[in-house]
């Protein structure tokens, strides 16, 4: 009998403490969950910053890596050889590619002591002046 006279009393005192453990619970809930959601937001700045530093590095490789490839292909090949490919219509550019067959390379040195003899000039020259049959035309 003493058990039910005091049988609401305990209930409404364990009902409280359940109610203040359940309020702690949900606040500290509540806490995580705003914690990880800004731990997880400043991971993905983060990943965005290194994939943007990464690309960054990467084209500022690939840039030095051309200029140098162009320093090292300019000096193998002389400046007359952009400047001939210019006379043809034909990008420069083309020779820092890797494409270049082994036949072309092998001709360079005897494009090279064409030019430099001057027999560019001596064709362009011989086909401007007019030759002794023009002259007999006139």
């Amino acid at each position: 009998m003493v058990y039910t006279k005091c049988m609401p009393i305990v209930c409404m005192e364990n009902l409280e403490f359940v109610l203040g453990v359940l309020v702690i619970l949900v606040s500290g809930f509540l806490i995580w969950s705003h914690i990880r959601q800004k731990t997880r937001l400043s991971e993905v700045r983060l990943a965005e910053e290194l994939r943007v530093s990464a690309d960054k590095r990467k084209y500022a490789a690939m840039k030095n890596r051309a200029s140098r490839i162009e320093q090292e292909s300019t000096s193998d090949v002389g400046n007359w050889v952009p400047e001939l490919l210019n006379s043809f219509g034909i990008s420069p550019e083309i020779i820092f590619q890797d494409e270049m067959p082994a036949e072309l390379k092998k001709l360079l040195p005897l494009a090279k002591g064409f030019i430099d003899s001057g027999g560019v000039q001596k064709l362009l020259a011989g086909v401007q002046q007019p030759g002794p049959g023009d002259r007999q035309a006139i």
